[in-house]
Parts: C-alpha cells; sequence; structure tokens
C-alpha cells in the first residue's frame, strides 16, 4: 500500500512538473506575441505621423499655388477692365473725329484733323493690341495654373488614400495578436507590413535596353529633384509628342530615362521614370 502511495505521488509531482512547463510555455509565447504587437504598432504610428506630415507640406503648397490663381485671375481682369477702357475711348475718339469733320470746312484743316486722328487710332489700336496679347500670356499662366493645382489636389487625395489604410492596418495586426493564445507557427510569426508609397505619377514600363540609333538629341536645362521632373531643350518645334521616352547620357553613359509630359515650341518637361543616378544641367537627352 505504501509502495503504490509513493508512484502516486511521483506520477503526480511528474504531471505538475509538465504543467508547469506547459504553463510556462504558454506564457512566454504569449509575452513574445504581445512585444511583436507592440513593435508593430509603433512603426505602424510612426509611418502615420510621417504621412500626416507629407499631407500638411502638400495642403500648404496646395494653397500657394491657390493663392498664385487668385493673384493670376485679378491680373486678368484688370487687363480686361483696362482693354474695355481703351475701347472706350477709341470709339469717342471716332465719334469726335466725325463731328470735326462735319465741323471743318477748309480741306487742309480737315486734312491736318484727320492725319492726327489716324495717328491717336493707330497708337490705340497698337495699345488694344498689346492688351490682347497680354491677356493672352495671363490666360495661359492661368491655365497651368490650374493644371498645377490640379495635379496638387490629385497628390492630396492620394495622401488621403493611404492615411486612411494605415488605421485599418493597425488594427488588423491587434486583432490577430489578441486571437492567439498559442505559440505561432513559423510561417504566422514573420508578420510584416509594408505601406504603399505615395506616387505623384507613375513610370510607365519602358523598356531597359538602349537604342542602337538616335533621331533627336538635347540637353537638360533644370532639374526639380522635389517633383522628380526635367526640362529639356527640345519642344514642338523638334517633332517631340507627349509620351515620348528619351533615354539620359553623361559621356555616353546611361542614367536613365524621362517621359515627356508638357510641350512648348522649344522646351519640354519631363518626369523622371528611371534614374540610376543623379541628373544634372547639361546631361543629354536621346530618342
Amino acid at each position: 500500500m505504501t509502495g503504490k502511495l509513493k508512484v502516486i505521488i511521483l506520477v503526480l509531482v511528474v504531471l505538475l512538473a509538465i504543467s508547469f512547463f506547459i504553463i510556462f510555455g504558454i506564457q512566454n509565447s504569449r509575452l513574445k506575441l504581445v512585444r511583436e504587437y507592440r513593435e508593430t504598432k509603433q512603426t505602424l504610428t510612426q509611418r502615420n505621423e510621417e504621412l500626416s506630415r507629407r499631407l500638411e507640406r502638400a495642403l500648404a503648397e496646395n494653397q500657394t499655388h491657390q493663392d498664385r490663381l487668385g493673384i493670376l485671375q485679378e491680373d486678368l481682369e484688370r487687363i480686361s477692365s483696362e482693354r474695355d477702357h481703351l475701347q472706350q475711348k477709341f470709339e469717342l475718339v471716332n465719334k469726335e473725329r466725325e463731328e470735326l469733320l462735319q465741323r471743318v470746312g477748309s480741306y487742309g484743316q480737315l486734312q491736318e484733323n484727320l492725319d492726327s486722328f489716324q495717328d491717336t487710332n493707330q497708337k490705340l489700336q497698337e495699345q488694344i493690341a498689346t492688351l490682347e496679347q497680354a491677356k493672352l500670356t495671363l490666360e495661359a499662366r492661368l491655365n497651368e495654373a490650374t493644371q498645377d493645382k490640379e495635379n496638387f489636389e490629385q497628390r492630396i487625395a492620394q495622401a488621403k488614400q493611404i492615411l486612411k489604410k494605415e488605421p485599418a492596418m493597425a488594427g488588423y495586426v491587434y486583432v490577430q495578436a489578441q486571437a492567439q493564445e498559442r505559440p505561432l507557427t513559423q510561417q504566422g510569426s514573420e508578420w510584416s507590413v509594408d505601406l504603399p508609397p505615395i506616387v505623384v505619377s507613375p513610370p510607365p514600363q519602358v523598356d531597359t535596353g538602349v537604342k542602337a540609333s538616335f533621331s533627336l538629341t538635347g540637353k537638360i536645362l533644370n532639374v526639380n529633384t522635389k517633383y522628380a521632373f526635367v526640362v529639356i531643350d527640345l519642344g514642338q518645334q523638334m517633332g517631340v509628342r507627349n509620351g515620348m521616352v528619351f533615354d539620359v547620357f553623361r559621356r555616353n553613359t546611361l542614367l536613365g530615362r524621362v517621359e515627356v509630359i508638357q510641350l512648348r515650341e522649344k522646351i519640354a518637361a519631363c518626369n523622371i521614370v528611371q534614374a540610376d543616378m543623379l541628373f544634372k544641367t547639361g546631361d543629354t537627352v536621346r530618342y
């Protein structure tokens, strides 16, 4: 009887030890899950703050462009008002000329007055033509500012969409960490969250081979690293079209590629779609 009791006690002790080790292992796994959750949450919080800062900068730039747009609109209204005023003055001069033609009987005096009024008329027409040209210039600048505003609004919308996705990812990781009360498998323990980057203008798929010959060759006039675009000295007069992709060289070394997005007669603005090295003013572009 005493021997059986000893065996039972021994078995109970062994079971108790095994239970202790199992409980200890479960507790360690749970602590590991909590640490992973906290680290992931901290990473997501930092990324969310960074995106918030980017959004604030984009909003500030958008406000600057809106202010610039308002100034251009005011200038356009002022030019239009001056043009209308000169038109009224021109009509008044014509009316006065007609009255003088009726009053003056002498042909010589009439001819002198007519010449004077013709000179005034010519000057007024030149002023009207100048104001018309200024109006067209301001309208072109207004269209460019409007396009810049639309581009910034698109960037802001993309940033807001990413910010909306970030909290959802954090909540998903939290639910998964709370739901599992057992050790994670090797596959489940490798958690990673990749946040999508803000892409202002996604680069098109271009082929990576270097062309054997080129039909157009030019230079980079300006490089804007902040918004990833360059200005080249090739335009519509040279046969450049929107969507054309130019290779960028420096002493016959291929640096990357740029895509035409806006055209003028002798220059073009291009997005940087590939850059193995930092572009510089004077680098060669070839198509």
